[in-house]
């Protein structure tokens, strides 16, 4: 990765009632970029955030890549501002409604 990109990886994963899912693995730049998103958001805020809440976040960014992607924008980038979105939603900041509705059940 000479470009600095942070990756993932997608793979299939088979669940054992035979349904077929996305999986996300993610590299070690990029836990490391949500660690530190943790530990700068809870620093700062009152309401706290944990490494699974963003990964959570940041598999559902991935997930959507695909059906919302601008071509120029890569999946990674993607999906930290689905991150970051999710911050702003939990300090309260301005956030649509829409993402308001479908995130309170990680906030």
């Amino acid at each position: 990765m000479d470009n600095g990109e942070l990756d993932i990886n997608f793979r299939e994963k088979i669940e054992s009632n035979n349904q077929s899912q996305a999986s996300i693995e993610f590299s070690i730049k990029v836990v490391e970029a949500l660690k530190h998103k943790v530990k700068e958001h809870n620093s700062k805020y009152a309401k706290k955030v944990n490494l699974s809440q963003l990964k959570e976040i940041f598999r559902k960014g991935a997930e959507a890549y695909g059906s919302f992607n601008e071509p120029e924008t890569s999946i990674t980038a993607w999906s930290l501002a689905r991150v970051n979105a999710f911050l702003r939603f939990v300090r309260g900041g301005k956030v649509k409604d829409s993402y308001k509705n479908a995130r309170k059940d990680l906030a």
